[in-house]
């Protein structure tokens, strides 16, 4: 993830393999809530399969890139609202 005018950070998340899409969304949010804290991001799943980030704290925009992907049968989707 990238914050607007700032420095990338790198988070590497494991997948073991058969992981189906909700632990996989679970898997993802643990990471990054884990790497930022709660000070910087809100990083929460839905009900189903997708991970939701939102800016905290007056915090600004960011950007989010999928650098590889190597969990098999695991498409990953980025939509910005």
């Amino acid at each position: 993830m990238r914050p607007e005018a700032g420095e990338a950070t790198n988070v590497a998340i494991a997948i073991p393999a058969a992981t189906n899409h909700e632990a996989a969304a679970v898997l993802i949010s643990n990471a990054l809530s884990k790497e930022f804290g709660t000070g910087v991001y809100a990083i929460k799943t839905d009900d189903l399969d997708e991970v939701e980030i939102k800016a905290v704290n007056g915090n600004r925009d960011f950007d989010v890139m999928v650098i590889r992907n190597t969990a098999d049968g695991l498409e990953l989707k980025l939509d910005r609202d």
